[in-house]
């Protein structure tokens, strides 16, 4: 199977695009290295280096995939409110870019991962897929746009899926993008052995899904028509606090003795995170997603 996926060097298409080469099939990636790295390819991955805004050059034409995986986007919340434009581009241009090429090119699916965040802050409320989206940042903003040219598009003849994440963690996260990915952030504050820096509340609670679990389920959509044309959340229904997650990264690095440093909040932050949806047995718990995350970084601590 031939498969296209932007943002391919970053840290789920890194993931994704080795899992399906490995698995036999020829994977394609463009990136552009602002937050990902060449190095966390396989060789037998082809690396298009660059930014979609060059992708009328025709790579489609050579290409010919038959199934697309768009990751390729600004990730940080944060940052949207300090480049909101570039946002914008990045979220809505270029999906839209990539919806017309594959659509001229007769794609069989398109699978975009959008997030979580577009359902703002609902104070607590159980979210399923029925919950009103009302986002609070430019980053969700953008993400919700982008969703709604994916599904129009998928009226015109692509067959889409859109996928909504929460906070994803594991292996060959970008641990020096602070702006980007709470597990990330706090092993990275852990490792150096400052202060754990927390913006925001400690009781703050959200969904944390392991990337092994992110890339099977996206995997096992392809070319699945019971995907086409819906949006899911691919969440595992559990919550846990700023400080619990802190506690076991603390625990799995045997560290008994830390600092936390509460600074100010992040504008349209979430408060508590719930879904009703999701909760599959067969997802990996946080406490052992956490401790393959820590063994990848630290290999010592293998036992």
């Amino acid at each position: 199977m031939k498969i296209f996926i932007t943002g391919g060097a970053g840290f789920i298409g890194s993931n994704l695009a080795n899992y399906l080469v490995n698995q036999g099939s020829k994977v394609w990636v463009i990136d552009n290295l602002s937050n990902g790295k060449k190095e966390n390819l396989d060789e037998k991955v082809t690396f298009i280096g660059g930014d979609l805004t060059g992708f009328q050059l025709g790579y489609f034409d050579e290409v010919k995939p038959e199934v697309v995986f768009h990751l390729a986007a600004q990730t940080s919340g944060v940052l949207s409110f300090k480049k909101p434009y570039d946002d914008m581009y990045s979220h809505v241009v270029d999906t839209f870019i990539m919806l017309q090429e594959s659509l001229k090119h007769k794609v069989k699916h398109f699978i975009y991962t959008s997030s979580t965040t577009v359902y703002g802050d609902c104070g607590g409320c159980e979210i399923d897929r029925e919950t009103s989206t009302y986002p609070q940042t430019y980053y969700a903003t953008g993400k919700l746009a982008a969703e709604k040219y994916v599904q129009f598009f998928n009226t015109q003849g692509l067959s889409t899926t859109i996928y909504r994440l929460p906070n994803v963690y594991g292996p060959m996260q970008n641990l020096d993008n602070m702006d980007q990915g709470m597990v990330s952030i706090f092993l990275k504050y852990f490792l150096d052995g400052g202060p754990i820096m927390v913006k925001g509340g400690l009781d703050r609670e959200r969904d944390f899904i392991y990337i092994d679990d992110v890339v099977n389920e996206l995997i096992s959509c392809i070319l699945h028509s019971n995907c086409f044309g819906k949006i899911f959340n691919l969440v595992t229904g559990n919550s846990y606090s700023v400080l619990e997650l802190i506690g076991i990264l603390g625990k799995t690095l045997d560290r008994k003795e830390y600092t936390i440093q509460i600074e100010g909040g992040t504008p349209g932050d979430q408060y508590k995170v719930k879904f009703a949806d999701g909760g599959r047995k067969d997802f990996i718990n946080l406490n052992e997603g956490i401790k393959r995350m820590v063994e990848y970084y630290v290999p010592n601590m293998r036992k």
